[in-house]
């Protein structure tokens, strides 16, 4: 994620974000999202870990319950159906990258053979 964006996260989510934000630029409206609905639901919440795994979002959080645990559930399905470096959800389909897997809309697949 571009640094303008990760620092405009940081900033909002100070409280709660505990890590860097290693995902494209694409997702950066599903993080937030995330974030706010987590904020919502607990101000004891702290994510600890948000990147890209195995193609899809990856968040973790502590402390967990089933409640917080099904709403980054809910964001981490949200992201296989986004291009994780343009944010589409035009034929989005799975890809490899410089031998990483991530979620590509058909430009960006293109853009990055």
């Amino acid at each position: 994620m571009r640094k303008e964006l990760a620092d405009k996260l940081a900033a909002q989510y100070s409280e709660m974000l505990r890590c860097p934000v290693n995902v494209g630029d694409g997702w950066y409206s599903i993080v937030r999202k995330l974030l706010s609905a987590l904020r919502k639901e607990s101000s004891k919440v702290r994510v600890i870990n948000i990147e890209q795994e195995f193609g899809g979002l990856q968040v973790y959080i502590n402390p967990r319950t089933t409640k917080l645990d099904k709403i980054v559930q809910q964001y981490e399905d949200k992201s296989w159906k986004v291009c994780e470096y343009c944010g589409s959800a035009k034929e989005v389909r799975r890809h490899s990258v410089s031998g990483r897997r991530t979620v590509l809309c058909g430009d960006c697949a293109h853009d990055h053979k």
